[in-house]
């Protein structure tokens, strides 16, 4: 069983309830904003790594399914590293960490999540586990030593600290329930809104003693 002490929101695909939706128009003076990259990338990920460099990741889908990485020390300008993973098949929702002295790659892979690991941040990547069937777009959530995947609409489960297996049952975190709700008749709506804030994706970060 997962404890968590510290009170938790939810960073999810899909944060915004539709009754809290509206339309929204430019300032006078907005300008567009300048395109970091301007190669065709899903799936975008960033790690602020040890070494005080930030490194962007996505998914390159061809003929070939690649993953990318850049390199940035201002998040502005970014230098081209070269492609750390290729595959005839599909990669995709590819996530980047420091972890016990490696780079690990989380990666969607056959409808699942494998887990690539390299002593060097911009590869060679390999094999290290196939970590679960049928879960897809995770992330990776350490929580003082330990180790959680963190996926779905909010599903907490602990791994083991080689990162080779998940152990344990899952577990589903709403959101708070004082978090302030857009106004919506009906029982069933209000308890809907309680229960989840997202769909896919979720991913948990820590600040302050506090969990988001």
């Amino acid at each position: 069983m997962v404890k968590l002490n510290a009170p938790l929101l939810l960073a999810l695909i899909g944060l915004l309830p539709a009754a809290a939706s509206g339309n929204y128009t430019a300032d006078p003076d907005s300008k567009p904003a300048r395109p970091v990259i301007e190669d065709e990338i899903y799936d975008v990920h960033v790690l602020n790594a040890s070494d005080g460099m930030y490194y962007m990741t996505g998914t390159w889908i061809g003929n070939e399914t690649e993953i990318p990485l850049w390199r940035s020390d201002d998040l502005e300008d970014w230098t081209f590293v070269g492609s750390i993973l290729k595959a005839k098949g599909m990669l995709s929702a590819p996530a980047l960490y420091d972890y016990e002295g490696y780079s690990v790659l989380f990666v969607t892979e056959r409808e699942g999540t494998s887990v690539y690991r390299s002593d060097r941040i911009d590869g060679p990547y390999t094999l290290h586990s196939r970590l679960a069937e049928n879960i897809k777009n995770v992330s990776l959530f350490i929580d003082r030593t330990t180790p959680y995947l963190v996926y779905g609409g909010g599903y907490l489960a602990e791994l083991s600290s080689d990162l080779t297996e998940v152990v344990g049952l899952a577990r589903f975190l709403h959101p708070s329930f004082d978090l302030e709700r857009p106004s919506a008749p009906g029982w069933a709506t209000e308890k809907a809104q309680m229960l989840r804030v997202g769909t896919d994706a979720a991913q948990i970060i820590k600040e302050n003693g506090r969990y988001y």
